[in-house]
């Protein structure tokens, strides 16, 4: 029943599409839907399969907005009674299903009744969350935790996707020129009996076959383009959520999830459905996916407000963690969620995808063929009228001229061009979640990124420490008692000077005793037997290293946290980029006290110290022994180290006792006077792979900018050695110490590297920021955070530049979202930048940047070799039939070889160029500017229609003329005889050689005319296709190394033998057997294309190496 629902949807939209005209609204078709859908999916499956469902709507489509006040009117119309229909039938379920009190609201009040009460609702509790038949009942009751996307969305939709395309891009003027060959043998057959109209009837039939296959196989590469971007995003999306079930927290999928269940949040998670919070520590979320505000919104366990959406012990579904961790249980899932109903009272009405720049480029191309063909075709049927051919002939010159004029695969092998490359970066584990990031990336001028993970291989192990004002080595075998220390440089390699410092130096047992409490990481379980520095670890990578250095040197770092109670903890933000802990100890006396660690930015935590630990001894922090700091710190940094402060205070008993009530919002403790108990370092070697990949961004005219959170020398460190800084630049500092010289004595003109921390960025304007980036060639940002992204992106994008940003942290979302291209990590990526990004690095893997820059550009590049190669054919098919309308000639074309060269010798070379390998330079071209480097240009046009056109019209017509001359039928002769040539009842027409032609006999000599003309057609793009295989590189360095397109030329060549020799194909397209030396005539033409074009490249690299850049006259 459903089905004929669906089938009136498809009748509204086919009818007013193509009967009246006029496109009836997509929302009025799919609201009509979505109430058949509610309706029979909930009345017909409840009832007769016994079985309870929910409609699902897809979370994808953004509320559809309108400029006129009837269409709010009947959208709203429409929705209210989806709506009234839907809440009737979940009415009806509910009836059904409901336990509990009848009087009991349904989402209106979970944020207000007491805990006890909404946990007793859903059949849960703290202590053990859901046993599994709560977990089925609260399935059936509430509804399942899914979202349907649109590839799920009513059958008509599909349906109508096919119909629409039947009728996109060119294909309306293939179904314009069907029609009126089918009128016109209708015409012919029943007003002129007697006359042949088989040959109207026959290309009628076939431009409709031909439309139809155009339209199915435009069709499924959409459908399965819309198919792996499906698949891609099925890799990065949020799968799974922390649960408690049976008494114990465990990982399910997120689509598990129903209502009562008892849910950890931590920073970083998508919010997995509308969650009432329970327990909070400095949580904070981001609601820009619901309300468009992207400030972070701090969220507490206490109902603050009676409207839901105000109360700040509510979060909901597709909002993001950005800060600290939480508790909570599950009040709304799936469509019952925030989102769900905000979409469903859109009704559920399809977003429209935006279109690639290059794709939109084509279609408007399209539209300017499509005209001039109209215009084209226009013009020759009124001018063969004007000389006197019948009205059949005019039809038939019109719709001829148009089908030759127009590249009907245009669309389609676009579609499956970027689909291809995106398959192709998914192969170097970086996936594009829209086909327009490739595009965009390929002309990126600007690439930001971090360091650690991205050009490092986040690997972290700790390799120096400083403590009694002295630096050591970190030895990080397995069993050891300690490093080896130094007084010198800790990069020295007099290994007389070194000593092996104890670990049960005081010292070195206060900087470890904060290294151990003042952290969350802890190894995952079962690796007891596990090598200590292989034990994987729940942490990031620097709580990694520090964790397993502490259990090398003092083991069971587990045992020792146990027998410290955690009073409050302070997390890691970016912020104040300091990690607080306060723990109670029981000292000797076991008296407990209230120790407070501290660990983050050495400057930061030097900033709350005002004492230091030297050999047992505490002295002042003064300005000589903070300046002993600052130079520690300085040449660990120049090793390319990440350099970690620790400080400690034992707080005062009188105060902080157990009554004291801890508030980590406002951390008065830390006025408490810490101190400062030494460094500790650790090195992440750089991927292998990067300086190569600078290297070919810095030929390729990209620049690449660091942005870290380290200090400035560190960065500088890093910058140096992965080829960021160039070889022999130098920072100002640099230039100044070598100088020996006051910074604001150095020359601006002699620095060309700029090291900007975060500080000195929160102090500038945007004028100063620009000066900056564009005076220097080379940045570099330390110490920044996430928020300051954001305005370096912006200012690039003020000087016109195209940004590429990756991005790791759930604070990077805004500046991910500003950047032209936003990229994530797959590994320490959150789940909220893997949401919004356009593409995921699934190795976090630089150089999957540079392979998609680099793809990018092979794909642009093939996307005008494959213009070039097919627009050349149609222009020189479409002249056969103007010269014929103007000399007065016989048909040099059969109709029907035009569309054999349409679906058969032109389509695989077409599609063979999407495989071509990157040209050698194509990495030393400056970035393309989509807004003047256009993909379809007047140099395209010019090589294409005025050059390789032309000589393939001339080849085309050497053979005809040839041919006929060869049986007597000279050039001259051929001018103005077609009225004579096509009367029948002539059966005396005399060659160029007295000898008389019946009409028979000239329709076969015709016939094999036509098939010269179409061999030569095929011989000439046989040629244009190896001239298409490069744009500047020579064909003898290129070689033929593109066995697909070597196998597409046999296959066209195969091809047009058989049908020329096999006498039935030869009949259907109305061709006939040539003999071998009329296969010759075409080419020399085809060898001077070749030759001609081979200059052309030559000239093309000649003046790139005098002038530095290529004429714009010479390249397409």
């Amino acid at each position: 029943m459903h089905q004929v629902w669906d089938s009136a949807s498809s009748v509204m939209l086919f009818l007013g599409w193509i009967t009246f005209g006029i496109r009836i609204p997509s929302y009025l078709v799919e609201s009509f839907d979505l109430i058949s859908s509610i309706y029979f999916d909930n009345i017909f499956h409840r009832r007769l399969l016994l079985l309870p469902t929910t409609p699902t709507v897809s979370l994808s489509h953004p509320i559809p907005s309108s400029t006129t006040t009837n269409s709010i009117i009947l959208r709203w119309w429409f929705a209210s009674k989806a709506n009234a229909y839907k809440k009737n039938i979940e009415q009806f379920q509910l009836d059904d299903l409901k336990e509990g009190p009848e009087d009991e609201e349904w989402f209106s009040d979970e944020h207000r009744v007491p805990l006890k009460r909404l946990l007793d609702r859903y059949g849960s509790n703290m202590t053990h969350g859901l046993d599994p038949v709560q977990v089925v009942k609260n399935r059936l009751k509430y509804g399942t935790n899914t979202f349907e996307t649109s590839n799920s969305m009513p059958t008509y939709t599909e349906g109508a996707k096919v119909i629409k395309s039947f009728f996109f891009g060119l294909n309306t003027l293939i179904w314009l020129c069907a029609v009126l060959s089918l009128s016109t043998s209708a015409v012919i057959g029943f007003f002129y009996q007697g006359h042949s109209y088989g040959a109207e009837l026959l290309f009628g039939t076939a431009l409709i076959l031909v439309t139809i296959i155009s339209g199915f196989s435009f069709y499924y590469q959409e459908f399965k383009s819309a198919r792996t971007m499906k698949s891609f995003n099925q890799l990065i999306t949020p799968h799974f959520a922390m649960v408690k079930r049976d008494g114990h927290f465990k990982e399910v999928f997120v689509d598990e999830l129903v209502v009562g269940d008892i849910v950890k949040l931590t920073y970083g998670d998508i919010i997995p459905a509308d969650i009432r919070l329970i327990e909070c520590h400095e949580f904070f979320v981001d609601n820009s996916s619901l309300t468009g505000e992207s400030d972070p919104k701090r969220r507490h366990s206490i109902c603050t407000d009676n409207d839901p959406m105000e109360s700040k012990n509510l979060v909901f579904y597709s909002t993001g963690a950005v800060e600290g961790h939480a508790k909570g249980v599950v009040v709304a899932v799936g469509s019952n969620t925030v989102m769900g109903k905000m979409v469903q009272l859109a009704g559920s009405v399809e977003a429209k995808k935006a279109k690639s720049p290059i794709v939109s480029e084509i279609e408007n191309f399209i539209k300017i063929i499509s005209i001039r063909s109209l215009v084209v075709g226009l013009i020759f049927f009124f001018i063969a009228l004007a000389l006197q051919f019948s009205w059949q002939d005019c039809v038939s010159f019109f719709t001829e001229i148009i089908v030759a004029s127009i590249p009907e695969g245009l669309n389609l092998t676009c579609t499956m061009l970027l689909v291809m490359m995106a398959k192709s970066m998914a192969s170097k584990h970086c996936l594009v979640k829209n086909l327009h990031a490739l595009e965009t990336l390929a002309s990126c001028a600007v690439l930001i990124t971090d360091k650690t993970g991205t050009l490092t291989q986040n690997k972290m192990s700790i390799a120096h420490l400083w403590f009694n004002d002295k630096f050591a080595e970190a030895d990080t075998s397995e069993f050891v008692g300690g490093g080896e220390s130094s007084e010198g440089d800790p990069g020295a390699d007099n290994k007389s000077e070194k000593k092996t410092f104890n670990k049960l130096d005081p010292s070195f047992k206060a900087l470890a005793r904060v290294a151990r409490l003042c952290s969350r990481a802890k190894f995952k379980p079962m690796q007891g037997d596990v090598p200590i520095f292989r034990r994987q670890v729940n942490g990031d990578a620097s709580e990694s290293a520090i964790l397993r250095f502490m259990e090398t040197q003092f083991k069971n770092v587990k045992k020792y946290r146990t027998k410290h109670k955690i009073l409050c903890e302070i997390p890691f933000n970016s912020r104040t980029r300091y990690q607080v802990f306060v723990h109670e100890i029981a000292e000797k006396n076991h008296i407990s006290q209230h120790f407070v660690s501290i660990k983050g930015a050495p400057e930061e935590v030097l900033k709350l110290c005002d004492r230091i630990l030297i050999n047992e001894t505490e002295f002042p922090l003064t300005n000589i022994w903070r300046n002993q700091v600052e130079q520690a710190i300085q040449r660990l940094g120049s090793l390319g180290e990440r350099v970690i402060g620790f400080g400690d205070c034992m707080l005062p008993q009188d105060k902080y006792n157990e009554s004291f009530s801890y508030i980590s919002d406002k951390p008065e403790f830390l006025n408490s006077g810490l101190r400062f108990v030494g460094l500790m370092s650790m090195i992440d070697p750089p991927r292998a792979a990067v300086p190569d990949a600078i290297r070919k961004c810095r030929n390729a005219g990209v620049r690449v900018v660091m942005v870290s959170g380290d200090h400035p020398t560190t960065a500088v460190a890093i910058g140096r050695v992965v080829g960021i800084i160039a070889e022999g630049n130098e920072t100002l500092q640099e230039l100044s110490d070598r100088k020996q010289l006051p910074p604001d004595q150095i020359s601006p003109a002699r620095v060309n590297v700029a090291v900007v921390t975060g500080s000195e960025l929160k102090r500038m304007d945007s004028s100063q920021l620009e000066a900056i980036l564009t005076s220097n060639k080379e940045l570099i940002f330390a110490r920044t955070n996430p928020e300051q992204k954001f305005k370096i992106v912006e200012a690039f994008q003020k000087l016109g530049h195209l940004v590429a940003l990756s991005g790791d942290g759930v604070n990077d979302a805004n500046s991910l979202k500003k950047a032209d291209i936003g990229i994530s990590m797959g590994i320490t990526g959150t789940e909220v930048t893997k949401a919004i990004s356009d593409m995921v690095l699934l190795d976090d893997n630089f150089t999957s940047v540079v392979d998609g820059i680099e793809e990018g550009r092979r794909g642009f590049e093939n996307l005008k070799k494959i213009l070039a190669y097919s627009l050349a054919d149609n222009v020189a098919e479409m002249w056969s039939f103007m010269l014929c309308i103007v000399l007065k000639i016989p048909l040099p074309l059969g109709t029907m070889a035009i569309l054999l060269t349409v679906l058969g010798t032109d389509l695989f070379p077409s599609l063979s160029l999407m495989y071509e390998t990157s040209e050698t330079d194509t990495m030393r071209l400056k970035p393309r500017n989509p807004s003047k480097d256009k993909l379809i240009t007047s140099q395209l046009i010019t090589h294409t229609y005025l050059q390789v056109a032309v000589l393939e019209a001339v080849a085309g017509y050497f053979s005809y003329f040839a041919t006929m001359a060869s049986f007597g039928f000279m050039p001259l002769t051929l001018i103005g005889i077609r009225n004579q040539w096509e009367n029948r009842f002539i059966t005396d027409l005399q060659d160029s050689w007295g000898q008389e032609w019946t009409f028979p006999a000239r329709k076969r000599l015709e016939t094999y005319s036509q098939t010269a003309f179409f061999v030569a057609i095929v011989i000439m793009q046989v040629a244009n296709v190896i001239i298409c295989k490069t744009r500047r590189q020579s064909i003898f360095q290129k070689k033929m190394t593109n066995w697909t397109m070597n196998l597409s030329i046999l296959v066209a060549l195969g091809l047009t033998c058989g049908i020329i020799y096999i006498r039935p194909f030869a009949s259907f397209f109305g061709m006939t057997s040539l003999k071998g030396i009329h296969w010759l005539l075409p080419l020399p033409f085809a060898l001077f294309l070749i030759v001609f074009d081979e200059l052309r490249r030559l000239f093309l690299r000649q003046s790139h190496e005098v002038c530095g850049t290529y004429h714009k006259m010479l390249s397409f």
